[in-house]
């Protein structure tokens, strides 16, 4: 009996598929990845005193959904012709967005802004005003270690409500876009993390990953970029309407929870806040 040779269908290669393999036991049923972003201004230290906000935001999702948003999102990157997307390089017309029109520029937005929403990426962030954390006494900035863990932290407790019906059989991979000025930091935040809060246990050690390869991790950027540029003018310019991005993502945000998963901190909010956190040595 003669049996003729039957090449293997070729399947592409997927960054996303490979960084599942990598985060969770093939067992797992319930696998949750969150794609997160540090906002830094141009110094990257939040001792500097010219640093208005520290904040930390992205985008939580299911491995089978990300790797839909992966295929739509390369898709909208191949359609406008460009290799990545970085918020502030397009908000600032540099690299190649350089010469872009306005109407350009809205459609590709308003294109990415429609993968997050339905693909089911939803938003979660904590911008903290440096002036609330300067304004604590020695005692309590150094239980807190820095103001960047308390938005590490609540950007963490978010996503478990988020996923708890699943809670059982869960795993959460943290993946942070590859910052190198913040690499070192997360993952002292995530060891100050694990040995303070109980609810990390089905967190995994943080993997740091270059946005260009995982495309989520850009879409985390434009959460992270909007969120501040929010902060900023909730804060500095309560005149001003809030950006459209800013109010698509506040919406997909809503849909996903009876409770807000994009917390900006006034000074009572931010107290209640600590409170809660101290109560939880």
């Amino acid at each position: 009996m003669s049996c003729a040779f039957q090449p293997s269908r070729r399947v592409s290669y997927s960054p996303i598929r490979h960084l599942e393999t990598v985060a969770f036991p093939f067992s797992y049923k319930h696998k949750f990845m969150y794609m997160l972003s540090a906002y830094m201004d141009e110094t990257g230290h939040f001792q500097d005193q010219n640093q208005r906000f520290v904040g930390m935001a992205g985008l939580i999702a299911t491995a089978h959904n990300w790797k839909r948003f992966e295929t739509k999102w390369k898709g909208a990157l191949k359609k406008f012709q460009i290799p990545y997307f970085h918020m502030v390089e397009f908000a600032g017309f540099k690299g190649v967005f350089e010469g872009w029109s306005e109407t350009k520029r809205r459609n590709l937005l308003d294109r990415l802004l429609t993968i997050i929403d339905v693909t089911y990426g939803y938003p979660i962030g904590s911008v903290v005003p440096l002036d609330l954390y300067r304004s604590l006494s020695p005692e309590r900035q150094k239980r807190f270690k820095d103001p960047y863990f308390i938005g590490f932290m609540e950007c963490i407790i978010a996503a478990a409500l988020l996923t708890a019906p699943h809670q059982a059989e869960e795993k959460m991979a943290l993946v942070f876009s590859d910052q190198i000025e913040f690499r070192a930091h997360a993952l002292r935040l995530y060891d100050h993390a694990q040995r303070t809060f109980h609810n990390m246990m089905k967190v995994t050690t943080p993997v740091f990953r270059d946005m260009r390869e995982i495309v989520p991790l850009q879409a985390a950027d434009l959460v992270a970029y909007e969120i501040y540029k929010e902060a900023d003018r909730r804060i500095y310019r309560p005149d001003a309407k809030p950006r459209v991005p800013f109010e698509r993502l506040l919406k997909i945000a809503e849909r996903s929870a009876n409770f807000s998963m994009i917390n900006f901190h006034d000074k009572d909010s931010f107290e209640k806040l600590l409170r809660v956190a101290e109560q939880d040595d």
